[in-house]
């Protein structure tokens, strides 16, 4: 049997809410035969929502994004793992009583999840949300000369490991051996440089605007508002800076050439995405698909206790940039609606993809089940590359020093702590390296 699809009363455009048919429904026996239906949907649609099909398990979750995702991922090394699992990790905690901001998963990276998965195992007591944009819609309302400054001057991350203050490099590598370290460095095109005290601060330029592989259509991708300095309060950015410097920063994002990108470039992407996104309250059990590179995701302040997983198909190859495939002019400004006719609207057996009412749809009495803070919103997931890393602007050299940065990093990069209850599983996919998976 065939089914419409359908979307929530509260966000009509995306996800595409897919919900089960009947009690009972085998979530996974579902999707193995459905595979490339709901694979149509996310590159139509951006995101898929999954629900009614099973109570809230981490365990019924793996078994469902397995049978989207033909491997587990076992090696980010930015997450605690969780118990005696291979697979499954703690992501970073974060304050509950902040946002975390847009941004794609791990696009400061060499490679990244091209799919994302977020379950919600237990629901807070309020917010919580997943707020999520899609960027190619970002990309067309943007001025055309904001474009054309984020596709020719891309943008630069670096990254401080600070022992004490964020994971350290040798947790996040994988390894003890300096020359190891080193040697994945090179082999990613990363910049490095050891600190006095024992750190490492690596940088590495990533373009700010990508074709996605398989529509190729231009999505801005980046996570330039999550890692700007602006994105503090402006006590905590100025004793952040007053301590680290620019380039001592545990975080940071620069224009490609290593120049200061403005507050005010900052602040207007940041408007243009909160204008354009969409956000819906979850129930537990709930499992979302987004596709990484179509769509950017986020999340809202929450209170009581929280348990989310995410994350997806690692790339291998780099996606083309925007500037490979076509000039500026074809990027910027208003364009007709993109033609998605040729992906199909159907979706056959056991699950039904309609509009449900606002009472069973949960437009948010919740205040927000929320199923998916991200591992990379753990601010963490950079190894850089950088033209001009500057070894001698040490930030951690004494106890002292950290101890105020720790404390001080409370709203960016808290330490390891199991207060909220989140559990990560990276998985992949054949054509990719990994993924990860939040529960």
């Amino acid at each position: 049997m065939q089914w419409p699809l359908g979307f929530l009363p509260e966000s009509p455009s995306t996800p595409v809410l897919i919900t089960s048919a009947a009690p009972g429904v085998d979530l996974p026996g579902w999707l193995r035969p459905n595979r490339e239906a709901v694979e149509a949907r996310l590159l139509r649609h951006g995101a898929v929502l999954l629900r009614g099909f099973h109570a809230a398990s981490v365990e019924k979750f793996e078994q469902a994004t397995s049978a989207l995702c033909d491997t587990l991922y076992p090696e980010y090394g930015d997450l605690p793992r969780e118990g005696e699992s291979k697979r499954i990790y703690k992501s970073t905690p974060y304050p509950e009583d902040l946002s975390i901001l847009f941004h794609n998963e791990s696009s400061h990276l060499p490679k990244w999840p091209m799919r994302q998965f977020f379950s919600c195992i237990v629901a807070p007591q309020s917010g919580g949300q997943t707020p999520i944009v899609d960027c190619r819609t970002v990309l067309d309302r943007m001025r055309p000369e904001l474009v054309e400054l984020f596709a020719t001057k891309k943008l630069r991350y670096v990254r401080n490991f600070i022992d004490g203050v964020d994971v350290s490099w040798s947790r996040f590598y994988g390894t003890e051996d300096r020359a190891e370290v080193e040697r994945k460095c090179a082999a990613e095109g990363t910049s490095f440089a050891w600190t006095p005290d024992g750190g490492l601060r690596t940088s590495r330029q990533a373009e700010a605007v990508l074709r996605h592989p398989v529509t190729g259509e231009a999505v801005f991708f980046n996570q330039l508002a999550l890692h700007h300095p602006s994105s503090l309060d402006p006590e905590t950015r100025s004793s952040l800076l007053g301590i680290c410097g620019d380039q001592g920063m545990p975080r940071n994002v620069f224009w490609g050439d290593g120049t200061v990108i403005d507050d005010a470039v900052v602040a207007e992407v940041r408007d243009l995405m909160d204008r354009e996104s969409v956000v819906f309250s979850w129930q537990e059990g709930d499992v979302l698909v987004i596709d990484n590179m179509l769509v950017a995701h986020s999340r809202s302040p929450f209170t009581g206790l929280r348990k989310v997983v995410a994350l997806g198909d690692m790339t291998t190859e780099p996606a083309p940039t925007a500037t490979d495939l076509a000039g500026l002019s074809g990027l910027a400004g208003p364009r007709a609606p993109r033609d998605r006719s040729h992906l199909p609207d159907q979706v056959n057996g056991a699950g039904t993809a309609g509009r449900q009412a606002p009472a069973t749809a949960d437009a948010g009495s919740d205040g927000g089940n929320d199923a998916g803070t991200d591992a990379g919103a753990d601010a963490g997931n950079d190894a850089g590359t950088d033209a001009g890393i500057d070894a001698g602007a040490d930030v951690g050299a004494d106890a002292g020093i950290v101890a105020e940065i720790t404390e001080r990093l409370r709203h960016i990069v808290p330490a390891d702590s199991a207060a909220i209850g989140e559990l990560v599983l990276l998985t992949g996919a054949s054509g990719f390296v990994g993924s990860f998976i939040l529960a």
